[in-house]
Parts: structure tokens; C-alpha cells; sequence
């Protein structure tokens, strides 16, 4: 993993939060390590990741536009606050550590600690992170003009998972890839703008649950009569 030796370290009241790029295009943050549970003591060298998509899955634009125009252009989505915090405490009950990922594309952030869009970004996410302290680490793909990198890093390629695989090695654990998910808004249905999340879950090996279905969202219209729906009717399950 080659990682690029700019580091930021942010302080936002009695949260320490370090930024970093990997592979100089990959707009990583985590807190404290003493933060995490990854020196947990566990038999089983798993840990489980809990795993989310960040946009119109966790979080929407606050003015109702596309795409956010400030780094306080932002709210979350119904259920979204106490659903993650009571989950997320709830496998925490168990002896396996437990990481709290977001993994977001992020094709208009360029890669660099002073470009106005990654601070619009940086804002965005100190900002979820504050209200939801059980979110460990935030993984974006940014601007990259190498086509392989593009494949590779951007939802659906594996390359932000797969990074995040080798940072829980250097503890001496593995993924619990059968108690481990994604959660998703980009499925393959017909109101879905692509089925990127899916796919990223199925490169990763993860479980794939929906937005709609994680956080109890009112469901949309019943689509067994859609060729599209019927492509992609095992995603709910």
C-alpha cells in the first residue's frame, strides 16, 4: 500500500480525526487508533466491518440539490442516526471487534489538502462523523486521470475495500466475511441511478443489503412485473 506522506490531523472537540491519501488519490480518515476496537483481544482474528455508502444512502443534500455546494449542504436521511448507533452497538455486544466503514465515490474532490473541494468534502464528513461516533473510517475515491486506477478504486472496482483489508492485517485480524455487509442505495433497479453499490459489495465479497431495506425506508412500489427488478430480486435478501 503506498500512501502519500501528507497527513492532516484535525481536532474537533474531543474528536481527533487524521486524513490521508492513499495512493495519492484515495481521501482516507480515521480516528484515533485508541479509538478503535482493533487491538481488541478476539480468538477468532476476525473483525467485522460494517459497511456503508455514503450519499443517498446515509446522507442527502440539505438544499435539495444534485449535488452539495458547501460542506454544510448536507442532512441525513430518515432513520439513518439511531439506526447505524443501535446496530452498530449491538454487534459490539459480541466478542469480534467491529469496524464502521464509508465508502463513497467522490469524482469531483481533487486530491489535495488545500483544493476547495476536498474542504467542502473534509467539512461534510467531520461533520457526519461528529454526529454519528460510531463511524470508524471514511474511504473516497477522487479525481484520478489513470484510466486503471479509475477501475480499480471507484465503486464498483474492490481497490477502497481492498485497502481497507490490508490496514485491518497490520493488527494481525481478517474480515468475518459471513457476519460483515454493505449497505447501498445503487442496486440495478429502475429508479436506481447504476447498480455500482451492488457490484462493489459482490468485488468485495460482502452481503448486500439496500437503503430502503437497513434503515426501514417506505419501500417502493412492488416491481415483479419489471424486467430490471427481476434482474436484480436477490439484493433484498
Amino acid at each position: 500500500m503506498q500512501t502519500f506522506p501528507n497527513c492532516l490531523q484535525i481536532g474537533i472537540a474531543d474528536m481527533c480525526i487524521r486524513w490521508k491519501f492513499l495512493n495519492r488519490f484515495i481521501a482516507y480518515a480515521h480516528r484515533e487508533p485508541s479509538q478503535l476496537e482493533l487491538d481488541k483481544s478476539v480468538s477468532s482474528g476476525k473483525v467485522i466491518v460494517a459497511a456503508f455508502d455514503m450519499d443517498d444512502t446515509l446522507i442527502t443534500s440539505a438544499s435539495s440539490l444534485r449535488f452539495n455546494h458547501s460542506a454544510f449542504d448536507w442532512k441525513f436521511l430518515p432513520n439513518v442516526r439511531a439506526t447505524i448507533s443501535d446496530h452498530i452497538a449491538e454487534l459490539k455486544k459480541g466478542d469480534q471487534p467491529v469496524v464502521t466503514v464509508v465508502f463513497s465515490n467522490q469524482g469531483g474532490v481533487i486530491p489535495d489538502f488545500d483544493s476547495k473541494s476536498f474542504l467542502k468534502l473534509r467539512g461534510k464528513v467531520e461533520g457526519m462523523l461528529k454526529a454519528l461516533p460510531c463511524i470508524d473510517m471514511f474511504f473516497a475515491a477522487a479525481i484520478t486521470k489513470d484510466p486503471e486506477q479509475k477501475k480499480e478504486f471507484r465503486k464498483p472496482g474492490p481497490g477502497m475495500f481492498i485497502l481497507l483489508e490490508e490496514i485491518i492485517k497490520t493488527y494481525g485480524l481478517d474480515i468475518d466475511f459471513e457476519q460483515s455487509f454493505f449497505v447501498g442505495d445503487a442496486a440495478g433497479r429502475y429508479f436506481d441511478h447504476s447498480d455500482d453499490d451492488l457490484k462493489f459489495a459482490q468485488a468485495a465479497h460482502l452481503p448486500f443489503i439496500t437503503t430502503e431495506e437497513f434503515f426501514s425506508l417506505d419501500k417502493v412500489p412492488t416491481f415483479d412485473t419489471r424486467k430490471q427488478y427481476k434482474k436484480f430480486r436477490h439484493i433484498a435478501k
